[in-house]
């Protein structure tokens, strides 16, 4: 069995990557935000990662590099890093930053077989397995060889990719992070070798056994198990600061003792004050989920105040928070167009399918079942309230002295008639002179105001000094 070691790249740190033409470095992760939650979306209405409910409303979303403005681009199942706040103790979260960056994107190599354990699908040489909780977007069989396909999910010890989902895309631009097994800068054009695939690039001397590297190339540069690459960037990891609130889904990578360990490349340890969830009892030990939940100290290491052992065999859960759309009689809720099916034993706290209504807010705790999304526990809620109040500090990237807006952080800040404008020294000022002031990409401002859809309006801004 490869063992990897304990530098492998922290995959759930992975943020808007690009890779270089040719070759290169890149850093990953790395960040000094309040807090850092990377783990599968489990549900929506907001945005669920174990177990928390962000709030997005004013967070900047990224999708492969990019930025996007509408979180319905966003699936069940991806792997997704969220910088922001957590509160552990009510499950919520606010979002400044969502990241989604896929594994792999390219076509089937080896269809599965009969025996997924032994013949498991193969996407660019690189063995994928599947759990009864990955999110397929389609059915496993028609999967079949050349057919392109995303993948998110995590790199176990073995160095297979562990799915969290799988969707079915059209032919694309391939990209991929692999692992590098051996390099051969004897051949021309250079060749390196990972897994079941072997990447051609021109020049490869930047290249060594056992990096991790992000690859390129085009639709159609795969013959057989031989990829001609159009870039092959070195991906080199960086730990989050010390203080960071971490909560992190992954695979035990490497393993000391069931009290120190590694998760997705993460050091985490653990002692007599860690609460372990282990409902199943299963073994710490490598290849096995987990949750952890903790704060990076001043060595790098994360010491887990919750370690939370996940079951490979449990289906698929989630949560979604929305208004019910329609009722499908006898038993159904259509909630954000997905249906969920009340059954004897479904938890409504005291509500029932009769007593509910077309309109209602609810938050759904929800089972796939034979394809079907079982309701586990219901709860009526109240109607989200009014703007919800908030701040903003940071740099300006650009603005609109006319249209009355500015951009700090990648959030939009409105101003009108009722915005208090104020300098340094925290003394009114005309709009004019606020804006005058501003220069692009030097002057910190600070904002006071709400967040209404999406958009934050200032009551209150000032120029930082």
């Amino acid at each position: 069995m490869k063992q990897l070691l304990k530098h492998l790249l922290p995959i759930i740190l992975m943020a808007s990557l690009s890779s270089c033409g040719g070759g290169g470095t890149i850093a990953s992760g790395g960040s000094g935000g309040t807090g850092i939650s990377t783990g599968s979306i489990g549900g929506f209405g907001s945005i669920f990662v174990n177990g928390i409910e962000f709030d997005i409303s004013g967070a900047t979303l990224f999708r492969d590099g990019i930025q996007i403005f509408n979180d319905n681009d966003f699936e069940l199942g991806e792997v997704v890093t969220i910088e922001g706040s957590i509160d552990s103790a009510s499950g919520t979260g606010v979002a400044t930053s969502v990241t989604y960056d896929e594994i792999l994107v390219g076509p089937v190599t080896t269809a599965q077989g009969a025996d997924p354990d032994v013949q498991p699908i193969e996407v660019l040489g690189q063995t994928i397995r599947i759990l009864p909780s990955t999110v397929l977007s389609a059915d496993i069989a028609t999967m079949t060889q050349g057919v392109f396909v995303e993948i998110s999910g995590y790199y176990n010890a073995d160095q297979e990719i562990v799915a969290t989902s799988i969707k079915v895309v059209g032919a694309t631009t391939i990209e991929a992070k692999l692992f590098v097994d051996g390099v051969d800068l004897t051949t021309s054009p250079d060749e390196f070798d990972s897994n079941d695939l072997t990447v051609l690039l021109a020049d490869l001397s930047h290249v060594t056994p056992a990096d991790m590297v992000q690859v390129t190339a085009a639709s159609n540069a795969l013959a057989g198990t031989t990829l001609t690459a159009s870039s092959v960037t070195v991906i080199v990891s960086s730990s989050p600061a010390q203080g960071t609130e971490i909560e992190l889904e992954g695979i035990i990578t490497s393993f000391i003792s069931p009290s120190h360990f590694f998760v997705n490349g993460v050091e985490v340890t653990t002692d007599g004050g860690t609460i372990i969830e282990n409902p199943a009892g299963i073994p710490i030990a490598l290849n096995v989920r987990v949750e952890v939940e903790g704060v990076i100290n001043s060595s790098g290491v994360l010491p887990a105040d919750v370690l939370e052992v996940e079951d490979d065999s449990e289906d698929i859960e989630l949560e979604v928070f929305g208004q019910i759309g329609a009722k499908i009689d006898p038993d159904t809720l259509v909630v954000h167009g997905t249906n969920y099916v009340i059954v004897l034993g479904s938890d409504l706290h005291g509500s029932s399918y009769a007593s509910l209504n077309i309109g209602d807010w609810v938050h759904i705790h929800a089972e796939e079942v034979s394809g079907e999304y079982i309701i586990e526990e219901l709860e009526l809620k109240a109607a989200p309230g009014g703007p919800e109040e908030g701040e903003i500090e940071g740099t300006v990237t650009d603005f609109n002295e006319v249209a009355g807006w500015l951009v700090v952080n990648g959030t939009t800040i409105n101003t009108d008639s009722g915005t208090v404008f104020r300098g340094p020294n925290e003394n009114v000022i005309p709009s004019a002179s606020f804006f005058d002031s501003i220069a692009i990409g030097s002057t910190e401002v600070h904002a006071i105001g709400a967040y209404t859809g999406g958009v934050f309006e200032a009551d209150d801004i000032r120029i930082d000094d």
